[in-house]
C-alpha cells in the first residue's frame, strides 16, 4: 500500500481531529439505526478507517533522541 506524508500547521490538523471526530459520531449513529447487515458493515469499516487516521492524528511526535543519551 503506497503511504504518503502530509504537512499540517496546528490549526489544520486540530479541525481534521474535529471532523474525524464528528464523523465516528456519525457511523454510530448510522449504525444503530440500520437494519441491513450489509450496509452495517459498510459503517463498521467506515469506522475503523476512521478510528485509524485519528489515532495517526494525535500520536505524539517521536523525539529524535532517545531518553537518557
Amino acid at each position: 500500500m503506497t503511504e504518503f506524508t502530509i504537512a499540517l500547521n496546528e490549526n489544520e490538523r486540530n479541525e481534521l481531529i474535529r471532523i474525524i471526530n464528528q464523523e465516528i459520531e456519525d457511523t454510530r449513529v448510522e449504525m444503530h439505526r440500520t437494519h441491513s447487515p450489509a450496509f452495517r458493515d459498510d459503517v463498521k469499516n467506515e469506522e475503523e478507517l476512521l478510528g485509524r487516521l485519528l489515532a495517526k492524528l494525535t500520536r505524539q511526535p517521536q523525539s529524535a533522541a532517545s531518553p537518557g543519551k
